[in-house]
């Protein structure tokens, strides 16, 4: 009987996003006694919409102003008469760069604009778990803990890292709403007060 707000969790860096699903059984929708659900993870966790989009619009105004620089100066290398290796690689580098922040551009803003909006997701509970990872410096462990939300409707849904004193008050087949973005990859608040 409570109300949760998730905010992000401060985590080491990590270079690569693990993807996993899990296979769990839920009761939720009625439409069996039980059924096979197929949760999908993700970490790390997505950030929210709006700062997707927020970050997205200032790394646009930032290559705007960069970008003319770059490729300035990598035609530049080239209209040498007599170019070497290292002007061939400069261009390259330099358009390189361009091409890199255009492209982060249009995979923030294509983050921001399918999860715009909110959905409230009624359902249970399912494949809670823990998960240890390793700081990619160090190798020292450290435990995120998961959960997904079955509203019966379908045999895929998402989980999402919570914070350790959700993981503890929320066990599999416990009846929640929770608040989620539009692609549903992303979650605002958990509440497990009873669903009627």
């Amino acid at each position: 009987m409570a109300r949760f707000q998730i905010h992000p969790q401060a985590r080491p860096p990590s270079f690569h996003a693990q993807e996993w699903s899990q296979t769990a059984w839920s009761d939720a929708g009625g439409r069996v006694p039980r059924r096979p659900v197929r949760v999908r993870y993700r970490y790390p966790s997505l950030d929210s919409p709006a700062r997707t989009g927020r970050d997205g619009v200032v790394l646009l105004i930032f290559t705007l102003i960069g970008s003319p620089i770059l490729l300035v100066l990598g035609g530049w290398a080239l209209s040498e008469g007599d170019r070497t290796l290292y002007d061939w690689a400069g261009a390259a580098l330099a358009f390189s760069f361009v091409a890199w922040w255009w492209y982060m551009i249009a995979t923030h803003f294509v983050r921001a604009v399918r999860g715009a909006g909110r959905r409230t997701v009624r359902g249970v509970a399912v494949a809670c778990q823990v998960r240890t990872f390793h700081h990619w410096e160090t190798r020292e462990p450290y435990d995120i803990h998961f959960l997904g939300v079955d509203d019966g409707t379908s045999d895929d849904c998402y989980g999402w890292e919570v914070p350790h004193e959700v993981y503890q008050a929320v066990v599999d087949g416990t009846r929640v709403e929770v608040v989620v973005s539009g692609d549903r990859r992303y979650i605002y608040t958990l509440d497990t007060t009873p669903i009627d």
